[in-house]
């Protein structure tokens, strides 16, 4: 990574006799000086290649970049450049991951300092506490903000080069709520359950059933309109997705710190699809539209207004307490549940992958690998009966 030591050295070098012009532009991983250095012909060839070197490093502000620290530098980088790029949920959790994982770490460290060594040291710190994908997140982002300093020839080192992340065995992974038919049934009947007066506990409980009768996203069946709805053809067209992303704009703390967000996309772009409606989807669309047939939103307030994930979560958590389910599970294990269902009774993954929205079929084996290992068990063990 480019800085002047000083203003270079040039000489004659007998055994070749070539004029050699030498300066030190940093240090290597070993501790020894780098330098960046010219061949010619003669004296004044020489002199003009390390001068139009030392304009060239003048022009990009080399001095001022490795100086700086790295969490300096990630945050400009992540202010200028991500903030113009990318979409507000992926903003927040690119924040959250240069904020949280990888300044507490390596942030302190000057640019120029920075080794393979002190990212692998970020790596294992990481890898003691998180899963596999989120140590992931915190290279990638080093890795990517270093990558585009070197395209716009800011630097010309990257430290995140020659790394390797742990293997997925050697690190923490989540395991994945499922919800048994059992289970699964007991919170169907809690979301439709009523008041002795027999007003609904759970204004919007047949939300639950619409999640776990089409496997969709919370954020992608709140962002659904009417218009998005095709109960003739038994299809939902599915095209955008509701994401909490922080509030910028908080001037006091009355004002909530996340706010919900439509997004005129889905998560992937495979996530833009067609959802099959069965006919316990479709009784609950039919549902809905008797509450909600006003308003644009298939899941809004009875102000029409999309409801929020977090209210739904909380409805859910709700559900869950009244059907004596434990532990709890997420919005989220609404889908996993949806998605074993269809490939414990055989479906192609491939089918499922598609339903599901998946960007392709490899996301699908890796989450429910286990079920598809289960199900060509006992496939194979039909074979005993013949």
């Amino acid at each position: 990574m480019p800085v002047i030591k000083s203003d270079g050295s040039v000489y004659f070098r007998q055994k070749d006799k070539k004029w050699v012009a030498s300066i030190v532009i940093g240090k290597k991983e070993n501790g020894r000086p780098d330098r960046k250095v010219f061949y010619g012909n003669s004296e004044r060839e020489v002199k003009a290649k390390l001068k139009a070197y030392k304009e060239e490093m003048a022009r990009h502000d080399y001095v001022n970049v490795i100086k700086t620290d790295v969490a300096t530098f990630m945050r400009d980088w992540l202010h200028n450049e991500l903030a113009i790029s990318l979409k507000p949920k992926s903003y927040d959790t690119k924040e959250y991951v240069i904020e949280k994982l990888v300044i507490p770490i390596i942030g302190s460290i000057q640019v120029s300092s920075l080794t393979k060594d002190d990212i692998r040291r970020m790596v294992k710190t990481l890898s003691k506490t998180y899963a596999r994908s989120t140590v992931k997140k915190a290279y990638d982002a080093v890795n990517q903000c270093f990558r585009k300093a070197i395209e716009d020839q800011v630097l010309y080192f990257n430290p995140c080069t020659g790394v390797n992340l742990p293997r997925e065995d050697d690190s923490n992974t989540k395991e994945i709520r499922f919800f048994t038919q059992e289970e699964m049934q007991r919170i169907l009947d809690a979301a439709d359950a009523t008041y002795p007066t027999g007003t609904n506990i759970c204004r919007l409980g047949k939300a639950i059933h619409l999640l776990y009768y089409t496997g969709m996203r919370a954020g992608e069946a709140i962002a659904l309109t009417w218009d998005d709805i095709d109960l003739e053809n038994k299809l939902i067209y599915v095209s955008k997705n509701v994401v909490n992303v922080k509030n910028r704009d908080v001037s006091d703390d009355s004002e909530p710190r996340f706010i919900s967000v439509v997004q005129k996309s889905t998560k992937t772009k495979s996530g833009r699809r067609a959802v099959p409606v069965s006919q316990k989807a479709e009784s609950a669309l039919m549902s809905l539209k008797e509450l909600n047939g006003e308003h644009k939103y298939v899941l809004s307030t009875s102000t029409g207004r999309p409801v929020s994930i977090r209210s739904l979560e909380k409805m859910f958590h709700g559900c869950q307490n009244r059907a004596g389910v434990e532990p709890h599970g997420t919005l989220h294990s609404l889908r996993h549940t949806f998605a074993s269902r269809l490939l414990e009774n055989g479906v192609d993954v491939k089918v499922v992958s598609e339903i599901l929205g998946h960007k392709d079929i490899t996301v699908t084996y890796n989450t429910y690998i286990h079920i598809i290992q289960t199900t060509k068990l006992k496939a194979v063990q039909q074979l005993d009966m013949l």
